[in-house]
């Protein structure tokens, strides 16, 4: 027997190697070896606390995600997936050069069954800052519009300030935190609650992970007021200079919306007066006016302009103005005619008389309206009399030119002298 099993030794070797190439051979044909890659593999961090201990605060600089080529059977890579690679970096394996090892592996198994080609060996770069904090007051802001009739009134949030953590380097790049709440066609105060954003001085969100807020979430409460559309009227005060008028006064709106509560609304009205000094002043007067300053906050708490907007104002203060009327002889009154005398005109000294006044008075005076005469008291004899031409007071009007009217006294004969 003995002899069987030794006999041709030589050739049973070489059958026993030539079958187990030809069974590796027809394993690698029916599952080959295979390499896969995976990129953007997220680097999973570990014990950061460990440097917030210390009052460190890590910014990763490099290697927040890497790419890991792995060799396997077909077998084992048709079933891989970016889940199944495992990346991690320790913070507590910090170095001096603030670099942290990462770690690779496969979920589900060995080196042997897969080897990583690629991604051993690499680190994350870090730089270390200092840790800071700072408070900062929340602001709330609204988008939508509430129900016709109603705006958003002064909002609370609970807290108002929320104090951030983190890098001296991030800290000082935030702007602002904000709460933003959606009022789109509420018609009711509203209770409700918002996640704090904080926002860059370039208007870009701060990523959560660079920062720590110390709270999540916030309360928020939204009142409504009531609106009302009312009007706006401009007056002036004070005296003009002398011989000037106040010509034209113009101003931007006419007509403003308002809010506040239904009290003070009842109480307020529906029309809102503005007054301008013209003292002693001339041409053209432009003046803005803060319309909210135009009613007393005390008595009107809750009172608002909707939208905040001045109330521009031009005021045209002019020197009167010049007319000039036609007087006819047969328009002059003759008054205080002595008796026994037949008085006759003459002449005048002019056909115009030129007065001065205000437009809106010049354009409705008439001679008429000015009513001339003269005054024939002083004509007790004969003789030719040369009398100033007279009128009728009025209002903001004067006489520029004056004007001279010749008559003739003459004593009146009896019906025999005729």
């Amino acid at each position: 027997m003995k002899e069987k099993l030794v006999r041709n030794i030589g050739l049973k070797l070489m059958s026993l190697i030539m079958a187990f190439l030809l069974w590796i051979v027809i394993i690698n044909s029916q599952d080959p070896v295979e390499t896969v890659k995976f990129e953007d593999i997220p680097v999973k961090i570990l014990n950061e606390d460990s440097l917030r201990a210390k009052d460190k605060i890590p910014e990763i600089v490099e290697g927040d995600t890497i790419t890991v080529v792995v060799e396997a059977r077909r077998s084992i890579c048709s079933g891989l997936t970016s889940e199944d690679i495992i990346a991690t970096a320790d913070f507590e394996k910090v170095s001096v050069t603030e670099a942290v090892p990462i770690e690779v592996s496969v979920k589900g198994y060995t080196d042997r069954e897969v080897e990583i080609v690629r991604g051993l060996n690499q680190v994350m770069k870090l730089r270390l800052e200092d840790m800071a904090t700072k408070d900062f007051r929340v602001k709330i802001t609204t988008m939508g519009t509430p129900a016709e009739g109603y705006v958003v009134g002064d909002m609370v949030s609970s807290p108002n300030m929320i104090t951030v953590s983190g890098s001296k380097t991030q800290i000082s790049k935030i702007k602002e935190i904000v709460l933003t709440i959606d009022v789109e066609g509420i018609s009711e105060e509203l209770l409700t609650t918002a996640v704090p954003v904080v926002y860059d001085m370039n208007g870009d969100v701060v990523s959560a992970s660079k920062i720590t807020l110390s709270m999540d979430t916030a309360s928020v409460k939204i009142p409504l007021l009531q609106t009302r559309n009312v009007r706006l009227l401009v007056y002036t005060e004070g005296t003009v200079e002398e011989g000037y008028e106040v010509a034209d006064i113009s101003y931007q709106p006419q007509n403003i919306l308002i809010a506040g509560t239904a009290e003070d609304l009842q109480r307020f009205g529906y029309v809102l007066t503005a007054y301008c000094d013209v003292t002693g002043r001339i041409g053209i007067i432009e003046e803005n006016i803060d319309i909210s300053s135009l009613w007393d906050s005390t008595q009107f708490p809750s009172l608002r302009l909707v939208e905040e907007e001045a109330l521009a104002v031009t005021i045209q203060v002019n020197e009167y103005g010049e007319k000039e009327l036609e007087i006819l002889p047969e328009q002059i009154e003759l008054r205080n005619r002595p008796q026994g005398m037949d008085i006759s005109v003459e002449s005048i000294s002019a056909h115009k008389l030129r007065i001065k006044g205000r437009k809106a008075r010049l354009a409705i005076t008439t001679t008429e309206k000015l009513a001339p005469y003269i005054d024939l008291s002083v004509c007790a004899e004969e003789g030719e009399y040369s009398l100033p031409l007279q009128t009728r007071e009025i209002n903001d009007l004067s006489v520029v030119s004056e004007l001279y009217v010749t008559v003739r006294v003459r004593e009146q004969k009896s019906e025999g002298e005729e």
